[in-house]
């Protein structure tokens, strides 16, 4: 969440004030964890077979739960906003959450 947090700011910080970035990060967060969307990052079973399926797993349990973070964060960052470059805001959003869950896969994919 700190790298996040971390990028966003980067991005965000011409166009927003940081409790703007803040209030909508927190938010952001909680209704994806709410969706149940971390469960797929950081609770990963091996199915029974190869590597190859392992990491086919892997990876699309990460790839659902990337595509419907960026689809919430979006959401969340579009409603009731000041004017902010909608690229921009894409962008900030997209690489946020792509330096976050590159972490977490690293992450887990060193503790296996």
């Amino acid at each position: 969440m700190v790298v996040e947090f971390t990028a966003l700011v980067v991005y965000f910080r011409k166009f927003q004030k940081m409790k703007w970035i803040f209030r909508r990060f927190a938010l952001a967060n909680v209704l994806s964890a709410i969706a149940g969307l971390p469960i797929f990052v950081t609770t990963y079973y091996f199915p029974s077979g190869t590597a190859k399926d392992n990491i086919s797993s892997l990876t699309l349990g990460v790839s659902f739960a990337f595509i419907a973070t960026i689809i919430i964060e979006i959401a969340v960052f579009l409603f009731h906003c000041q004017p902010v470059p909608r690229r921009e805001l894409v962008r900030a959003v997209v690489m946020s959450n792509f330096f976050s869950y590159s972490l977490l896969v690293a992450i887990h994919l060193f503790t296996i």
